[in-house]
């Protein structure tokens, strides 16, 4: 037999219902939900998201919460008990939560990242204060700490600002106009600070331009049989590194020349006042000795430059 409900008016979903029941309601994870009636282990009331559609539901996946009642009856209506920030904080996310979305299709990743991690840190101190495991001290300063960041997200999406005081929003209709004026423009003062910090805030990176020389070597001339050796450098040849020189804005502004390094490496001549037999065993490796000076040539060619 169904029994009208005194204590048990109020309860959110734990678990997903599919209704599949004869007169089931189904419901998802976090739903409100109004009870009005009990029996057995069963509910029957309607989702506060549809009040026209009841039914019932199991009540092993209600948990009740604590509420007050209005106009008790035919047409009561019922409100939990909980704190003004916590409630707010499940506002804001249900809204931040649709322009989040936007962010990414949009890509704005920078402003996606960081609207993330303010939504993570609401949710965490929102749980702390549901649980009640915490000082007053620290009720203070955690609300302090919410109503910041809530108004930091709603100045950076360009939503409006709530007026506050003492980290509660109040009522417009029981301040007078120069009051809500004085209460408006402290929370601006407020956020501007916070903006002012930059504590979320990157700064842009300026990226170098790059710079690409291509060589292309079409034809290079030698006596058969002999060894010869080709080095290419943008500067000195002493400053040559296998992977290049990096150049600077001071380099690419003026003439850059690309120097060629044609080195021949021969066998000495056999000298006739010794008879050693290893005549061929010293390999000419200065380039600027004078006796190899007639077998180094040296060209100097400009180098056209392409901006990547």
């Amino acid at each position: 037999m169904w029994n009208p409900t005194k204590n048990k008016k109020l309860g959110v979903c734990i678990y997903n219902y599919d209704g599949n029941t004869k007169y089931g309601l189904p419901l998802e994870i976090g739903e409100t939900v109004h009870i009005l009636e009990e029996n057995g282990g069963w509910y029957r009331g309607f989702s506060i998201r549809n009040k026209s559609l009841k039914g019932i539901f199991p009540a092993s996946f209600i948990h009740l919460k604590a509420f007050h009642i209005y106009n008790e009856g035919l047409y009561e209506t019922v409100a939990p008990v909980e704190d003004s920030t916590v409630k707010e904080v499940a506002c804001v996310l249900r809204e931040w939560h649709v322009i989040w979305k936007r962010l990414y299709v949009r890509r704005e990743i920078s402003l996606f990242q960081r609207l993330l991690a303010v939504m993570r840190d609401l949710i965490e101190w929102r749980r702390q204060l549901i649980t009640g495991t915490i000082t007053q001290d620290q009720i203070r300063e955690l609300k302090s700490q919410i109503t910041g960041k809530i108004d930091w997200g709603n100045r950076q999406l360009g939503l409006d600002l709530v007026p506050r005081l003492n980290n509660e929003v109040v009522d417009p209709d029981s301040l007078s106009p120069i009051a809500l004026h004085q209460v408006h423009v402290q929370s601006s003062e407020n956020v501007a600070g916070l903006l002012g910090r930059g504590t979320t805030k990157r700064k842009e990176v300026k990226r170098s331009p790059n710079h690409h020389l291509f060589l292309s070597m079409r034809d290079f001339s030698c006596s058969l049989g002999e060894d010869m050796e080709l080095f290419f450098s943008s500067m000195m040849l002493s400053r040559l590194r296998p992977s290049g020189n990096d150049l600077g804005e001071a380099d690419l502004n003026r003439e850059l020349y690309l120097v060629a390094h044609i080195i021949r490496s021969d066998l000495l001549a056999p000298s006739h006042n010794s008879g050693s037999t290893d005549m061929g065993m010293h390999i000419l490796q200065n380039l600027y000795d004078r006796q190899t000076l007639q077998h180094s040539d040296e060209h100097v060619d400009d180098a056209h430059m392409a901006d990547t």
